[in-house]
């Protein structure tokens, strides 16, 4: 879940909440009370002065309440993450760190945030962004990789950017949390629904997830939609991928660029061909 878009805000939040077709994510900008020195200095309990499991990988440290020392794949697989979403959309390697924060159980979890961020909703996954280093937060779950993959890519993507549409903080997130084997085959659960609406020739409008400032406006359909256009500039016609590295290009450079709509102009044919094959 990802940046609601109030350009004044200096923190960033997103989590992730059941939805009936499987987990959508939910948006929103806090500024919340909760200082990065409480956040490190208290663990989940709020009892003793440092994390029962830590460790390192590159600019990712990993706090746990549980012995996460069998979960080197993962953590291996997260690095892996950060060169892929640098290397794909042409992004500056960052040294701000990330800090990632896991929960043996779902009570721990929700304790701790309502301590140290009060406003923040309750999600099985969260990322939060503060003047400073990047923090996920997530239940040990078997849905832990696909979580850290998704709330992870929205970490990456803001320590390299001031700002991200939110349509496309979250398209991208969504294309990065699938298995790095399966990205270009598709997301297993938007995957045949596009399919199905394309075959229907029932497109989608760009422009329309670009006028979403808030994620109350998203429902599931427009995360899959934010998903296709993604998986499209990336895996879609010549020039599509070029297209979308200029456009974060000149986000980065603090620029408000020609949306990304106007720039591709009436690509609808080759959006619906995409997926049909």
């Amino acid at each position: 879940m990802h940046n609601a878009g109030k350009k004044k805000a200096n923190l960033v939040l997103a989590g992730r909440s059941k939805r009936s077709c499987g987990y959508a994510r939910v948006s929103s900008i806090f500024l919340l009370s909760a200082t990065l020195i409480c956040l490190l200095a208290n663990p989940a309990t709020a009892a003793p002065k440092s994390w029962p499991f830590e460790t390192h990988w590159g600019r990712f440290a990993v706090y746990s309440d549980a012995n996460l020392a069998e979960q080197r794949d993962l953590f291996r697989e997260i690095q892996q993450l950060e060169k892929d979403v640098t290397g794909e959309l042409s992004l500056p390697v960052s040294d701000v760190p990330i800090h990632v924060f896991l929960f043996s159980n779902k009570e721990t979890y929700q304790r701790y945030l309502r301590r140290w961020f009060p406003q923040a909703p309750q999600r099985r996954a969260i990322f939060i962004k503060k003047n400073g280093p990047a923090m996920v937060f997530a239940v040990l779950s078997d849905k832990l990789a696909v979580d850290l993959r998704h709330e992870t890519t929205h970490a990456i993507l803001h320590t390299a950017h001031p700002t991200v549409p939110l349509w496309l903080d979250e398209g991208l997130a969504e294309y990065f949390e699938t298995p790095r084997e399966k990205r270009i085959t598709g997301h297993p659960e938007y995957l045949s629904k596009t399919q199905w609406a394309n075959w229907f020739r029932i497109s989608s409008d760009l422009a329309r997830l670009e006028s979403f400032n808030n994620m109350s406006e998203m429902d599931s359909s427009d995360y899959r939609q934010a998903w296709s256009w993604v998986h499209f500039l990336l895996h879609g016609p010549n020039g599509g991928k070029a297209l979308l590295t200029g456009y974060l290009a000149d986000l980065r450079a603090h620029r408000r660029p020609q949306k990304l709509s106007a720039r591709l102009g009436d690509v609808n044919a080759q959006y619906l061909q995409h997926f049909r094959r």
